[in-house]
């Protein structure tokens, strides 16, 4: 048996304007578990989606492939229609949502279980004529919002509010490091705001066991300092490595810092734990292959420089 736990629920595409083409779908995201609450990563899944309010509105369906956690993303009123129109769905309407599931990627669908659609897209809301305006004037249209010193007025009877912050304690309100750069997130660690930088390339970002938001970068558990104990044509090297993350799109690509006699910053490729060495540079040639076990890297490599080469093998460790 399989259950669907409901991640985010995002309602877009927002506007003011009723005569505007309001995109006929909304956006919505699920996680996929197993009966044992294990996310079920990189899999096809089917998923059936049903609108209804006294009765059944409209049905779709739509077969998606989870992520590395889980997760599925869905743009409501896009699937393949069973019932219904979505186009002339009254949204000032009482609505609820059912989602069925068939995780095998099927159409053996398996009801999740039902809720309500608490907020409308607006945009939708709006296309059905939820922004009419029945009195005519155009004077009560647009508000004005003013501050002088404390006080803040909203214009035609909105009233005046005072805002008076008279307490000299930062930890009660959201200031932002003023030397942010582009991409940066703020979060609240539980005393006071905190800034996440930008990630690096291919990086995804991950909430932590305590709450606390993190970049996770693919094969990130074989990032780290490593000790090598290499053979080379029967001379015997030690010395310490740094594996790391490259700066490239492919997320795949990895970087062995130091990495032998010639202490080279050697590029690597990872399949699985699986690696692949193929490194030219500085008139060094060097390649070779690998295996991650655990804390463990056993490798073989051949390094060749101006017409010479030679084999070796090795063991790094991390610390």
């Amino acid at each position: 048996m399989r259950k669907l736990l409901l991640a985010a629920f995002t309602l877009l595409l927002f506007t003011f304007m009723a005569q505007a083409q309001a995109p006929q779908a909304f956006k919505y995201q699920a996680v996929v578990r197993d009966a044992a609450g294990q996310v079920l990563p990189d899999q096809e899944v089917g998923l059936q989606i049903e609108l209804f309010g006294q009765d059944t509105i409209y049905r779709e369906t739509h077969t998606a492939t989870t992520n590395a956690f889980g997760l599925v993303n869905l743009e409501i009123g896009r699937g393949t229609a069973l019932f219904g129109d979505f186009a002339t769905i009254d949204w000032n309407q009482s609505i609820g949502i059912t989602i069925s599931l068939d995780a095998a990627g099927g159409t053996d669908y398996e009801p999740m279980g039902a809720s309500e659609l608490l907020s409308v897209p607006y945009a939708l809301y709006a296309a059905n004529g939820g922004s009419s305006d029945d009195d005519g004037d155009p004077t009560n249209e647009i508000q004005t919002l003013m501050q002088t010193g404390a006080e803040v007025t909203l214009s035609n009877g909105g009233g005046t509010i005072t805002v008076n912050d008279a307490d000299a304690d930062p930890a009660n309100e959201l200031e932002l490091p003023a030397d942010a750069q582009t991409g940066d997130l703020a979060y609240y660690n539980g005393t006071a705001w905190q800034r996440l930088p930008v990630g690096i390339p291919g990086a995804v970002l991950t909430m932590g066991a305590d709450g606390i938001p993190v970049w996770y970068r693919k094969f990130q558990e074989f990032f780290g300092t490593y000790n090598v104990s290499e053979i080379c044509e029967g001379q015997s090297f030690s010395y310490p490595i740094v594996i790391g993350p490259s700066t490239s799109s492919n997320e795949n690509e990895i970087i062995l810092q130091n990495f032998g006699a010639y202490n080279l910053p050697v590029t690597g490729t990872l399949d699985g734990n699986n690696l692949t060495i193929d490194y030219v540079g500085g008139g060094y040639t060097i390649t070779g292959t690998g295996t991650f076990n655990g804390d463990v890297l056993t490798y073989t490599n051949t390094t060749s420089l101006n017409g010479l080469s030679e084999n070796c093998t090795g063991t790094a460790t991390k610390q």
